[in-house]
């Protein structure tokens, strides 16, 4: 998609831009991982029972990169937090690297699962504590170096929400550095099934840096979508793969079904991915991220591809292009509610590379919403968010963090975690205007400088 139709939004979009044109000056820098690595990006469902919502924010450096996480209500604007959870062994670090909310317990309050990015063998890195008290209620002891958590509904109908983990295990069962693979957990904390690349073993694939679920088929059952940005096709290319797995009825992960790969070497296909009911009527579209595209070449501004389900084959209906090389389009995507009110649900995707030829600043990232019908003209865009400040990398960390303020629309949530000691902006969309406008902006409860990557990691909700 080329986005032609800049000059005609930024002059409907310059009222709300420049709202908070300094708040989003920070905008934001790329995870504390080094690089490549997906932007945190989690569109978190959680059970129709819960009562009580919260969106959680990692500050994975804070505590000397012993790890923070903040706890925000989801039903109301507040700027302060309600709860900070710590590390439980202080031994690990980065504790709030990756976040994920769902009622685990069936009590109807979001309880919150953070993982550690790095730590100690045979100590927990998953620690999942009560959304009520905020309590510790369980820590999984066989994970190892968590990527990301990924709430899901529940799955083996036990009444409690469930979640995914993808970890790497440095030393491998296989004895090959950093082989990767996603594992499916109950609320409860009860292991139900595994999942591995097909290159277990061989290589780290990247297998569970980016993780989604839908019912594609419309069989009533879940399918679990994850990437492997690094994983090799049939010819030995590192072009990047997307597997999916059904979810039986008992949580069991079904053998990969439906295999995508990337067109070309290093485009680091399913970086991220993303699923969401896109196309009249209500049909399931899979969006997975290439962020480098045309790496080899002076033109890599990356893309998404959309894919459908067609007669039992996945078949690309659309693609999205970034504006500029380097842009690292398609770092992050997630889901969001129908914004323009076509009738489908609309997606946000980052572009935290991206160039501002408005104030003349590199990387300064940029966020777009866009749309899959073509209800709103000839363009697919409905949104832009620019950062404003060079090498800040806005985009890099986003999250749908539910009915913020009991509005009738999704608010989205960007984060800045290398701005002073981290900033996250609440950006909704305004229908009257036809444009996206700032709720409030959020920053690290601590008072003293440090570096502490508030925001770093997001979570939210659907409604």
């Amino acid at each position: 998609m080329r986005h032609s139709d800049h000059t005609n939004f930024f002059a409907t979009l310059l009222l709300g831009i420049s709202t908070f044109a300094v708040v989003f000056s920070y905008m934001v820098s790329v995870q504390f991982l080094q690089l490549p690595e997906p932007a945190q990006v989690l569109s978190l469902t959680s059970s129709s029972r819960t009562l009580i919502s919260y969106f959680a924010i990692g500050a994975p450096y804070a505590d000397d990169r012993k790890g923070l996480v903040y706890v925000y209500p989801a039903d109301r604007i507040d700027n302060e937090p309600i709860a900070t959870l710590s590390n439980p062994i202080p031994q690990n670090i980065f504790f709030g690297s990756t976040v994920a909310v769902g009622d685990y317990n069936a009590d109807g309050y979001d309880d919150v699962a953070v993982g550690s990015s790095r730590g100690l063998s045979s100590t927990p890195l998953v620690h999942v504590f009560s959304g009520k008290d905020f309590s510790l209620l369980y820590s999984l002891a066989d994970t190892f170096d968590v990527v990301s958590v990924f709430s899901l509904h529940d799955v083996n109908h036990d009444g409690v929400d469930d979640f995914a983990v993808s970890s790497r295990d440095p030393a491998s069962v296989s004895s090959i550095s950093n082989a990767s693979f996603v594992s499916l957990y109950s609320g409860t904390g009860e292991l139900l099934g595994t999942a591995f690349p097909s290159s277990f073993g061989f290589y780290d694939s990247g297998f569970g840096i980016s993780v989604a679920a839908g019912d594609l088929d419309h069989d009533g059952a879940l399918e679990l979508f994850i990437g492997a940005p690094y994983e090799r096709n049939a010819l030995g290319v590192a072009v990047g793969s997307v597997y999916a797995y059904r979810l039986s009825s008992d949580g069991l992960l079904s053998l990969p079904r439906f295999p995508l790969y990337g067109d070309s070497e290093g485009e680091l296909f399913g970086t991220a991915v993303a699923f969401g009911n896109l196309l009249t009527p209500h049909e399931g579209v899979l969006l997975v991220g290439s962020p480098r595209f045309g790496v080899r070449s002076s033109r890599e501004p990356g893309f998404v591809s959309a894919y459908a389900l067609f007669y039992n084959r996945m078949a690309r209906v659309a693609r999205y292009y970034g504006v500029r090389s380097g842009d690292h389009y398609g770092q992050g995507i997630a889901v969001v509610d129908d914004m323009n009110l076509d009738g489908d649900d609309d997606f946000i995707v980052s572009a935290p590379y991206h160039d501002s030829t408005r104030i003349h600043a590199s990387n300064a990232g940029a966020v777009y919403l866009l749309s899959l019908s073509e209800s709103n003209g000839n363009s697919h865009e409905l949104g832009f968010w620019e950062g404003e400040y060079s090498e800040k990398y806005f985009g890099s960390s986003l999250a749908v963090l539910g009915n913020v303020g009991r509005r009738n629309f999704s608010a989205v949530g960007i984060g800045s975690p290398f701005l002073n000691n981290g900033v996250v902006a609440v950006l909704g969309y305004n229908r009257f205007l036809g444009a996206p406008s700032l709720l409030y902006s959020l920053s690290s409860p601590q008072l003293v400088s440090s570096d502490e990557r508030f925001g770093a990691s997001l979570s939210g909700q659907l409604p």
